[in-house]
């Protein structure tokens, strides 16, 4: 027929526009409910305050599709994308016989699949022999689709589950005033009183229960019972923590425990109760398989409550508190220093190191933002230096109490070169508290560069 090229390339870009829009769609909304669910970054569940759409997940979404067209030749895209529908379907068969064996009669399915189970026994077999035969025409797209299945395994596995265990342990927490608890973790009795200070700090403030904790520590090859012996060695710290709490005005429950594991023994305590927030003293480092770890950061990246790591020094009555922000950095620890604040009638400073003045305009919009949510007297401070822990070690001198957040450094930095946090503890002349959110490092990061780039557009 006349023209007949020109039609069929006519409907086939339409045709084409139509699936890369409903695919577009869909897999901005996949990513906004896996947002929304603690599958992906929080960041994938944001919603535009004026369109009411999935803004920031259509971006992500739109940027791979860019960069998986712009870097890989279109038939291998297409390849990679047949190939991963055609696993997707096989699952969707093996998911049919196994909810059929497992359930058999029990559920009421609306449709069965007739000819069980030859129909979904064929699909699996009939998909997996294109989706291998696939490699014949595209091993690019079999390599494309094989690196992106371990990309999903390892979000999957590295952040999902993770996540969605913290957000689980916040539900069953519910944080309003009686419920909190706070555990204290003493193991040494020049520690119990700095400790104790800062858990009555956060449990008057919540009105809540605070928790004494010693762990007897036993060989893995010595029976449990042999710990019964060194009971009376917890004593004087019990005793001590008590006479502190009754001193500040807080009630301390005490709970001694036996066991071959120290690290697992506080979080079993803290995850027998409501616990949002576990305090500890910086000990000394163990080895954990082959990286060197305390007991304290064991605690730290387990824990799906706030862990505390409290490094005393001079220690004195908290009366000046000082709170390191950087780019990107979460701000519980301000709202965390406000509950202190009240306690201890003492006054806080917020402080930021730049790298050079151009950065300082944008700095103090957002820490106003930060001192106008909180609604109190704060002050803030902004100073331009190559060195961050040089310029807080400075000013620690002038503080009863710095509180900074753990390591964003890869580990293999830290292992290697040390981490900042130990920099400002090592030379910091006031105590120095580590404070961290059951959060994942991952997140912040992905919002933080995702705010720049918002900002560079406008």
């Amino acid at each position: 027929m006349p023209f007949g090229t020109f039609l069929l390339l006519v409907g086939g870009l339409l045709s084409t526009m139509s699936a890369l829009n409903a695919t577009t769609f869909s897999s901005t909304r996949v990513s906004f409910a896996m947002g929304r669910d603690f599958n992906l970054p929080s960041i994938f569940k944001k919603v535009h305050q004026v369109k009411r759409t999935p803004y920031a997940a259509l971006f992500i979404s739109g940027a791979l599709i860019i960069t998986m067209a712009v870097s890989l030749p279109i038939e291998h895209v297409a390849s990679a994308a047949d190939i991963m529908f055609l696993l997707l379907f096989l699952q969707v068969n093996v998911a049919v016989v196994k909810i059929r064996n497992k359930f058999g009669k029990e559920l009421d399915y609306g449709y069965k699949m007739p000819f069980f189970p030859v129909i979904p026994v064929l699909g699996i077999i009939t998909k997996l022999f294109l989706a291998i035969y696939m490699f014949n025409f595209s091993p690019l797209g079999w390599y494309a689709t094989i690196m992106w299945i371990s990309l999903g395994v390892l979000i999957y596995f590295g952040y999902s589950v993770g996540k969605e265990k913290i957000e689980k342990g916040k539900k069953a927490r519910n944080i309003s005033p009686g419920d909190y608890r706070v555990v204290v973790s003493l193991s040494k009795p020049e520690n119990v009183e700095p400790l104790i200070s800062i858990g009555a700090g956060i449990a008057k403030s919540q009105e809540s229960e605070l928790i004494a904790l010693n762990v007897i520590a036993v060989p893995q090859q010595a029976f449990l019972d042999t710990g019964n012996q060194f009971i009376k060695d917890s004593q004087p710290i019990f005793e001590k923590a008590i006479s502190k709490g009754k001193e500040l005005g807080v009630s301390v429950t005490k709970k001694l425990v036996v066991s071959h594991n120290i690290s697992e023994a506080i979080l079993d305590v803290a995850r027998s109760g409501k616990t949002n927030l576990i305090l500890m003293g910086g000990t000394e480092k163990q080895f954990r398989g082959k990286i060197k770890l305390s007991i304290p950061q064991i605690v730290m990246g387990s824990a799906d409550c706030d862990v505390g790591i409290l490094f005393p020094k001079n220690f004195k009555p908290v009366r000046k508190i000082l709170v390191p922000l950087g780019p990107g950095e979460h701000e519980y620890r301000v709202h965390f220093v406000e509950k202190l604040m009240k306690f201890f009638n003492a006054q806080m400073t917020i402080f930021t190191v730049v790298k050079d003045r151009n950065s300082i305009p944008d700095m103090q919009k957002k820490h106003d933002e930060t001192i106008k949510s909180l609604g109190i007297s704060v002050k803030c401070e902004i100073e331009v230096a190559n060195s961050i822990q040089d310029a807080i070690s400075r000013r620690s001198k002038d503080y009863d109490l710095i509180i900074i957040g753990p390591s964003t450094e890869w580990i293999l930095h830290d292992v290697l070169f040390g981490s900042l946090p130990d920099s400002i503890i090592n030379n910091s002349a006031s105590s120095v508290l580590i404070l961290k959110e059951p959060e994942q490092h991952a997140e912040s990061m992905v919002e933080m560069v995702f705010d720049k780039i918002k900002k560079r557009i406008k």
